[in-house]
């Protein structure tokens, strides 16, 4: 890997850190104000995995395609799931959007094969398919934002 691609990959994980403490800050705000999570904007997991996914898509490494493809696989089955791995990281702290999704809707179908594709994505070793197989999770994951 060049330096160029490892800075940018650490910018990258930085921003994504700084916007996930932003948040916590905001939960906190949040409890002492009376304000719901959806009042203080706080992010479900999906939508976490769904930007992690977009992350691995834009990744210049395999390596930084299966950590984020990891952290999707986190997200929506959280750590009760059969693909967590604590040691990827979690940015969802545990939470999963499975279990917050009605079975029968959209985004509970959307996640099953987010986590599908993930799961292959995460055994692959070129570039080009596992950047292929990035890009598919993050357009299922996003389909109903457009």
């Amino acid at each position: 890997m060049s330096i160029a691609t490892d800075s940018t990959e650490r910018l990258r994980h930085a921003r994504a850190r700084f916007r996930r403490v932003s948040i916590a800050g905001v939960l906190v705000t949040a409890g002492f104000a009376g304000l719901s999570h959806a009042e203080a904007g706080v992010r479900d997991p999906y939508r976490i995995a769904a930007e992690h996914a977009g992350l691995a898509a834009e990744a210049r490494s395999v390596a930084a395609i299966h950590q984020h493809l990891q952290h999707v696989l986190n997200c929506l089955e959280g750590r009760d799931g059969q693909d967590f791995n604590a040691l990827a990281g979690d940015p969802c702290g545990g939470s999963s959007a499975l279990a917050t999704l009605p079975n029968s809707s959209a985004d509970h179908v959307r996640a099953s094969k987010a986590i599908a594709l993930a799961r292959v994505g995460i055994t692959l070793h070129h570039m080009a398919p596992s950047h292929y197989v990035a890009a598919a999770v993050h357009a299922i994951l996003i389909e109903n934002q457009h």
